[in-house]
C-alpha cells in the first residue's frame, strides 16, 4: 500500500472510495483497455438509463458515443497507460461538455482504467503546475440532440446562452429580429423546449458560450441522489484512487 492509502486523520481508503463513488456526485466507472464497461456507480447508471435503454455495465464505449469520439477516448487511455499518470480529457458527450479522468491500474494481470466523469463547471487548465497528470482536449464531439441544428442555429443558441436579447443577436449577426426569432422557434422545436432560459442552459452545458477570457462557461446537470449498489469487486480500483497506478 502506498503512502497515499495510509490513514489520514482517521480516514482510510474505504472511506475515500465511498466518498468518490457515492458522495462526490461524479459518474465513476471501470473500463477495460478496449472500452468494455466493467463497473459503474449508481450515478453513471442512472444517467445512462435517462438517455438509453438497457444496462450500462457490459456495453462498450463504441456503443455509447460516435466512433470518432470513442477513438479519441481510447487514445487518451493509451496515453494514461504509457505515461503512468492520469489523463484529464475535455470533450462533449450527448451535447454536454464533459470532463473525464482516466487512471490506469492492474488487476489479476489485466490493465483496466478507473474513469471519473463530470459535467464541466469550468474548463480544464492545461498548465496546473504539476506533472502528475496530463491534459487532452478531443477534436471529436458527441453533440447528441444538438446534432440536428444547423451552423446558424448553433450560433444563435450560443448567443442565447449569453443571455443576449433578440435585438442584440440580430445586431451581432447582421440579421433581422424576425430572422433571429424564426431561428429561435426552430431551435426550440427541434430540441423540445419552449423558453429562452431552457435554451440558455442547453447552450451552457454544451460549452457553446464563451467568457471574456475565451473559455467556455458551462452549467451542470443535477445528478441523482440514490446510488445503485453493484456486485463487481472494486478493490484494485480503490488502490488506483489512493494513488497506486501502473
Amino acid at each position: 500500500m502506498s503512502d497515499h492509502t495510509e490513514l489520514v486523520a482517521g480516514i482510510g481508503i474505504d472511506q475515500i472510495w465511498l466518498a468518490l463513488v457515492e458522495d462526490s456526485e461524479a459518474r465513476v466507472g471501470i473500463t477495460s483497455l478496449d472500452g468494455n464497461i466493467l463497473w459503474a456507480n449508481g450515478i453513471a447508471q442512472h444517467r445512462h438509463a435517462q438517455r438509453s435503454e438497457g444496462k450500462l455495465i457490459g456495453k462498450n464505449v463504441f456503443e455509447l458515443v460516435p466512433e470518432d469520439v470513442a477513438h479519441e477516448l481510447r487514445a487518451a487511455k493509451d496515453r494514461a497507460l504509457n505515461a503512468g499518470k492520469p489523463v484529464h480529457v475535455e470533450t462533449v458527450i450527448n451535447g454536454v461538455q464533459t470532463r473525464l479522468t482516466y487512471r490506469a491500474f492492474r488487476a489479476d494481470g489485466q490493465v483496466n482504467f478507473l474513469v471519473v466523469a463530470r459535467d464541466m463547471a469550468q474548463p480544464l487548465q492545461e498548465n496546473n503546475g504539476t506533472d502528475r497528470s496530463s491534459f487532452v482536449k478531443t477534436d471529436a464531439r458527441d453533440m447528441g440532440p444538438l446534432e440536428c441544428l444547423t451552423r446558424r442555429e448553433l450560433d444563435i443558441l450560443a448567443l442565447i446562452g449569453e443571455h443576449l436579447s433578440a435585438q442584440d443577436i440580430a445586431n451581432r449577426l447582421c440579421r433581422s429580429i424576425k430572422t433571429v426569432e424564426w431561428h429561435r422557434v426552430s431551435i426550440g422545436r427541434k430540441l423540445g423546449v419552449r423558453t429562452r432560459g431552457e435554451l440558455a442552459q442547453i447552450a451552457q452545458r454544451a460549452g457553446l458560450v464563451q467568457t471574456p477570457n475565451g473559455n467556455a462557461a458551462n452549467g451542470t446537470i443535477p445528478p441523482p441522489t440514490s446510488p445503485v449498489q453493484t456486485k463487481v469487486s472494486t478493490g484494485a480500483a480503490k488502490g488506483a484512487v489512493g494513488g497506486r497506478s501502473s
